[in-house]
């Protein structure tokens, strides 16, 4: 899971929410690769990884999950990077930052079509070492990140898809992704409400172990009283 990344639930949200509310023109595949492409930067205590993840949006069915994979290069690589250490270490020293970001971030940059930029989200998602940090130097290296990303690259993105999650979300999105790669949801049926496949395929539990936190995840099945 940790090579397929546990946020895959974001590239998921963003389709669906794009496909079912957008008032713009529809989400449509590249014309050059076939693929829409989704960008998310885990942002671990011991350090961030990115994941560029090719999506087809066009050959999914409405409502339901797209089929979403790791995006490879012309040898067969994954495009993932990891660049230590934890974007948590930049505490007093958000400036340090932008190179940093840039590198990750140019990983991504090479590899989609200009194109295709501007409608490709960037998400960027820090977890337990920036949660042991004060609000005011999150917010210094979280404002350093948010600069970068706009005055260097011209991918979609929002403010406030650079942030801290808490372990609540990070548990949801581990969880998300062991079900995903298991088979077992069979779709969405609101942004936040994942539907299972079968009762005689339940889905299965998650647990993550990283450097700096814990979190179990369970389905607990509704029991009519």
């Amino acid at each position: 899971m940790l090579v397929f990344g546990v946020y895959i639930m974001v590239a998921i949200y963003w389709c669906l929410t794009h496909l079912q509310t957008s008032t713009a023109s529809p989400v449509v595949n590249s014309p050059s690769t076939g693929f829409n492409y989704a960008i998310v930067v885990d942002a671990g205590s011991s350090g961030s990884r990115i994941f560029v993840y090719c999506v087809d949006t066009a050959n999914s069915p409405p409502g339901e999950i797209p089929v979403i994979t790791l995006c490879q290069d012309a040898a067969g690589n994954a495009i993932v990077k990891k660049k230590t250490p934890g974007l948590s270490s930049f505490a007093g020293k958000a400036a340090e930052v932008q190179p940093y970001i840039s590198d990750l971030i140019k990983t991504a940059s090479d590899y989609i079509p200009t194109a295709a930029h501007s409608s490709t989200p960037l998400y960027i998602l820090a977890t337990a070492g920036m949660r042991l940090l004060t609000e005011a130097q999150q917010n210094a290296i979280w404002v350093s990140v948010r600069q970068t990303i706009k005055t260097k690259f011209a991918f979609n993105f929002e403010d406030d898809w650079a942030q801290t999650v808490s372990g609540l979300y990070e548990a949801l999105f581990g969880w998300t992704t062991v079900n995903y790669l298991l088979g077992r949801l069979s779709g969405i049926v609101t942004p936040f409400i994942v539907a299972s496949s079968s009762s005689s395929s339940p889905s299965s539990s998650s647990s993550s172990l990283p450097s700096s936190s814990f979190e179990l995840t369970q389905d607990v099945p509704i029991v009519p009283i």
